[in-house]
This record gives structure tokens, sequence and C-alpha cells, in this order.
């Protein structure tokens, strides 16, 4: 889980590295690799934890055309999370974001074959609107196994 303050808080290393290669507008950011934490600090933050729409807002301050790649919460496995996010991010006016789906089988304690987990996942997206009316942002599957 991303600690917000310090030196070496997330939302000072967001905001470092969109410093650095905030002008290349080749780069994408991949906020939160694995987010593993309640449905509440994912979308508010806690005094200790970063949220993500923090995160993006520091990636914003010198990264303002880049995409930003955000997964779920459990590598997306609780869709409901991007939904929310996704209602928050629209109200901030933020449009340059790609929700992540973590393809990949590997501790998912999923029961069928890595040739149709992706479709699975698609599934599971249509069925939580992901896809369509539920958010008009572009999904993007990565990590095969």
């Amino acid at each position: 889980m991303p600690l917000k303050g310090g030196n070496v808080g997330a939302l000072k290393f967001w905001e470092s590295i969109a410093l650095q290669f905030g002008p290349n507008d080749h780069v994408m950011y991949n906020l939160w690799r694995f987010p593993a934490t309640s449905i509440d600090t994912y979308l508010n933050g806690t005094d200790q934890y970063a949220s993500m729409p923090e995160m993006v807002t520091a990636v914003r301050k010198h990264a303002k055309d880049s995409v930003i790649i955000i997964q779920g919460l459990n590598q997306s496995r609780e869709p409901e999370s991007l939904k929310k996010l996704d209602k928050i991010l629209k109200a901030s006016n933020e449009s340059l974001v790609m929700y992540g789906v973590w393809a990949s089988k590997f501790g998912a304690g999923l029961k069928f074959d890595s040739t149709h987990y992706l479709e699975r996942k698609v599934d599971l997206m249509k069925e939580h609107n992901l896809l369509g009316q539920g958010t008009d942002k572009p999904l993007i599957a990565y990590e095969f196994d």
C-alpha cells in the first residue's frame, strides 16, 4: 500500500517521476501496481496512505497530457472500485486515464486455463458495467501467463 508522507512517500515519488518525465509525451504512468487496501482508502486515503485520486493529482502537477493507467482493487478483481473512482475522476475533469486489467491468473484462485482468463476478466468488467455505460475509459490488459 503506498505510503503518503515523508521524503519517500507515494505522492512525492509520483510527483518526482512526473517532473522528470512529464515533458515526454511517450511516457505513461501505471499507478499503484498491486492495490491492497480498503475501498475507502483507495478512494479517499488516510493520514498514512495515499488515495488513487491524490496520486493522479501528483502526476498531473508535471505531466498534464500523459496517460495514466490505474488498476482497481485487488488487481482489478473488484471492478466496483474503478466505477467509483471513475465518478471522482470525471468530477475533476480527468480524461487521460486507462483502466488496467491484470490478465494473469497467478494467485487468482481461478480454475480455468489462461487461454480463457482474459475473456473471463472482460466478462467480469461487462458484468459490472465497466464496458459500456459504467465508464468511458479504455481498458488495457497486461501480464499474461
